[in-house]
């Protein structure tokens, strides 16, 4: 037995560092943006009622984060957000991850969507978010799963026609 690490163990190990990584951020994030959203008066969901309402252009809300490449959500959908000033609206990607024993699931909505790359030939879109931001979006993980669902039902419930799925 040796005790030099494989390049697959050691493949794996960046892997999991990288998804811990991304667990806690999501988990910080979280964290902000239900403090944000209490000192400016308002529950999570009051908040993300406003940035609906107001097509984020307020910037009240901004939760900008640095962009990523090669987001890879377990499941997700494409939304259009249609806005009450105006006749406009605009497509988000809203992700999901099925959770582990130790964390639930998460989900998290994109910036507006800037392009999308529909190659026939391969089984996953690639989508460019306003924030620079990359999706890898396989076609077979398009849909409403847990990790999802409670949050759309939310944005649904309360904005009724302004949101609607895209199916692709």
């Amino acid at each position: 037995m040796s005790d030099k690490l494989t390049d697959d163990e050691i493949k794996e190990l960046q892997d999991k560092k990288k998804q811990i990584k991304e667990d806690l951020y999501d988990q910080v994030k979280g964290e902000m943006f239900k403090e944000s959203s209490r000192l400016e008066g308002m529950t999570p969901t009051e908040a993300l009622d406003e940035m609906v309402r107001h097509g984020e252009k307020h910037g009240l809300y901004d939760l900008s984060m640095p962009p990523e490449n090669n987001i890879t959500p377990d499941s997700w959908v494409i939304i259009e957000i249609s806005t009450l000033v105006g006749d406009s609206s605009y497509t988000k990607v809203l992700a999901g991850w099925s959770g582990g024993y130790l964390y639930g699931d998460s989900w998290r909505m994109s910036s507006a969507i800037k392009t999308i790359d529909m190659n026939i030939d391969e089984d996953f879109f690639i989508v460019k978010t306003d924030s620079g931001s990359i999706y890898k979006l396989y076609k077979n993980n398009q849909g409403l799963r847990m990790s999802n669902l409670g949050i759309y039902n939310e944005l649904k419930e309360k904005h009724q026609d302004l949101i609607e799925i895209v199916d692709l």
